[in-house]
């Protein structure tokens, strides 16, 4: 397989979708924020921001083998100062959430699935995003997304993605920090991260377990 690394541009964002969906189908944050019209909507008009964020980095892995060009993987890298990631999201103000959605901002309101109470999403999310200030309180990269499309994985795109992407992060001399689930872990400590705290949420849904880990940036 021949695989390149190229900066996400708007018109991937259908397909960053699709692979992040089947990627991620039984993910405990798929599960809260289902597959709808209206999320799409929503995830559409965050990508789009996000892509030209200067603050991300969102990379895509092509297969070239077979002379079309196909996206089979992507990865999303957000820069953190210090201050930033010690303010609590906006979001998380219990003012937004009500049974059933919660509104980011007017143009962005995600529906909830009715499975679950909004009360338990505000209260995981909370907690992710306290995990993260409490872990990794300094300037850093945050590897938020890495998606392989199910039927190329175990062909080294994931891999190649985090690879490529941490040679551009070193550049800036910043840690990197991550959420990986037990089974990405060996994955991670290949490329330099280590552990530095588990965390576990509870629902009614799904029991999840997160390996939170750190690396710190390789100088040449």
């Amino acid at each position: 397989m021949r695989l390149k690394v190229r900066a996400a541009v708007l018109s991937d964002i259908p397909n960053l979708m699709e692979i992040y969906f089947v990627a991620f189908k039984n993910d405990l944050d798929r599960l809260y924020f289902p597959d709808t019209p209206q999320n799409r909507l929503c995830w559409t008009k965050e990508l789009q921001d996000d892509i030209v964020d200067p603050d991300q980095q969102i990379q895509v892995a092509i297969d070239s083998s077979n002379g079309a060009e196909a996206i089979i993987a992507w990865a999303q890298w957000v820069c953190y100062d210090a201050e930033e990631v010690a303010v609590k999201p906006t979001y998380l103000d219990e003012q937004y959430w009500v049974e059933g959605s919660v509104a980011k901002s007017p143009e962005m309101e995600y529906e909830l699935s009715p499975d679950v109470e909004a009360s338990t999403v505000l209260d995981y999310l909370t907690e992710q995003w306290a995990t993260h200030a409490r872990n990794a309180p300094r300037d850093h990269w945050y590897l938020e997304i890495i998606a392989t499309d199910p039927n190329h994985q175990r062909r080294g795109a994931g891999s190649f993605l985090l690879e490529e992407g941490l040679i551009r992060v070193d550049k800036m001399g910043l840690e990197v920090y991550l959420e990986g689930s037990p089974m990405a872990v060996p994955l991670y400590k290949r490329f330099g991260f280590e552990e530095k705290a588990s965390i576990t949420f509870t629902s009614p849904v799904q029991t999840r377990h997160q390996i939170i880990m750190l690396r710190e940036p390789v100088q040449e």
